[in-house]
C-alpha cells in the first residue's frame, strides 16, 4: 500500500495519474494526488488520527491551484465513490480526510469506467439548455415575430410615400455643382424674385456649400429662407437710410434757421 501512496504523492510536484484522469477526470486526479501527498506526510510524521488527517480548502488551493469552487465537485465525486472519507472532528468542528486504499486498488486493477467531471458538466449544461429552450421557445418566437411584423407594417405604410418621393426626386435637376432644384421650384423662385436674382442666390448657395462642406435635405427650402432673410435685412436698411436722410434735412434746417428753427417760424409771420 505504501508503494501506491508514494507513487501518487510527491511534495515537490502535483502528481496527476493518467489512469485516474481517464477513469475519474482531471480535477479528480489532481485532488486525489494532493490528498495522497498529505496522507503520506502525516503518516510519516506519525500524526494520523485513526487514519484521518486535517486539511483545508485553502491549503489544497495553495498546493494545486484549484479554487475552493473547483474543488467542490471533484471532492464530492471522490467521496461518493468511497475513495475519500470525510469526518468532522473537534470543537469547533473541523473536516478531516482519509483514503480508502482498497477502493484505489479496485480502480487501478479493474476496468471500471466513470463519467469524468467534464462529461457530467456537459450533460448538465445540455439539460439546462434543453429546459431553457422548451420554456422560452414560444416567448422567443413571439419576441422575434412581433418586431418583424412591426417592421413590415412600417415598410408598407411608407411604401406609397416612397413612391411619391421618388417621383419628385426624378424631377430634380442640377442647377450648380451643389444645388439641385426641379423646374417647378426654379420657376417659383423666378416668379418671386426674378431670374437674375434667382441665379445669383443659387450661385451663392453653391459657393456656401463648397466652402463649408454643409449639405441640406431641401435646397428649395434653404433658398426661400435666405430670400426671406435678405428681404428683412433690406427693409431694415431702407428704414435706416430714410432716417438718415431725415436727420440730414433737419440738421441743414437748423444750420440755416437756428437750433430751435426760430428763423423758419419767423418767415410765416
Amino acid at each position: 500500500m505504501n508503494i501506491l501512496m508514494n507513487l501518487l504523492s510527491n511534495s515537490g510536484y502535483i502528481i496527476v495519474n493518467k489512469e485516474i484522469i481517464k477513469k475519474l477526470g482531471l480535477h479528480e486526479a489532481i485532488m486525489l494526488g494532493e490528498l495522497c501527498s498529505e496522507y503520506t506526510y502525516w503518516e510519516k510524521a506519525n500524526q494520523l488520527n485513526n487514519g484521518f488527517f486535517y486539511s483545508t480548502r485553502e491549503n489544497i488551493e495553495r498546493n494545486t491551484g484549484l479554487t475552493p469552487y473547483q474543488q467542490r465537485e471533484p471532492l464530492k465525486k471522490l467521496v461518493n465513490l468511497g475513495i475519500v472519507l470525510e469526518k468532522m472532528i473537534g470543537m469547533p468542528c473541523q473536516k478531516w480526510y482519509s483514503l480508502d486504499l482498497d477502493k484505489l486498488y479496485t480502480i487501478f486493477n479493474n476496468d471500471i469506467e466513470f463519467n469524468t467531471s467534464c462529461e457530467e458538466t456537459l450533460h448538465q449544461d445540455i439539460k439546462k439548455l434543453n429546459d431553457k429552450t422548451e420554456k422560452n421557445l414560444t416567448s422567443s418566437y413571439k419576441e422575434t415575430f412581433q418586431p418583424d411584423v412591426k417592421k413590415l407594417d412600417i415598410n408598407n405604410n411608407n411604401k406609397n410615400n416612397n413612391k411619391n418621393n421618388n417621383k419628385d426626386y426624378m424631377k430634380i435637376k442640377k442647377r450648380k455643382d451643389k444645388v439641385f432644384l426641379s423646374d417647378e421650384k426654379y420657376d417659383d423662385l423666378v416668379r418671386k424674385i426674378g431670374k437674375e436674382k434667382t441665379d445669383k442666390i443659387i450661385e451663392r448657395l453653391d459657393l456656401y456649400k463648397k466652402s463649408t462642406g454643409k449639405s441640406y435635405s431641401d435646397d428649395y427650402a434653404t433658398l426661400l429662407l435666405w430670400i426671406e432673410n435678405d428681404t428683412n435685412k433690406s427693409l431694415k436698411s431702407s428704414k435706416t437710410d430714410s432716417n438718415s436722410k431725415k436727420d440730414i434735412w433737419i440738421n441743414s434746417l437748423k444750420e440755416e434757421y437756428g437750433e430751435n428753427l426760430e428763423g423758419l417760424y419767423a418767415n410765416f409771420k
